[in-house]
């Protein structure tokens, strides 16, 4: 099983929450991923975003939706 962690904070440095899923994705060394907003950050999601991430021609989530759908 696969785990994503995700941190939501905008900030980079300094962030607790990004603390947070540091050492949540220890706990997992081999299962866990991390998606971190400040160093991949995602734009305002669209409706037809939902069932087709390509559509956005954005990578971040195009690699987001990726690593939920393997979570």
């Amino acid at each position: 099983m696969k785990i994503l962690v995700v941190g939501g904070s905008s900030r980079d440095e300094e962030s607790r929450s990004n603390v947070v899923v540091d050492c949540v994705s220890k706990l997992f060394p081999e299962n866990a991923s991390t998606w971190k907003i400040a160093q991949k950050p995602l734009p305002l999601a669209k409706h037809e975003w939902h069932k087709n991430p390509a559509l956005s021609n954005d990578d971040n989530v195009i690699g987001f939706a990726k690593e939920i759908e393997e979570s």
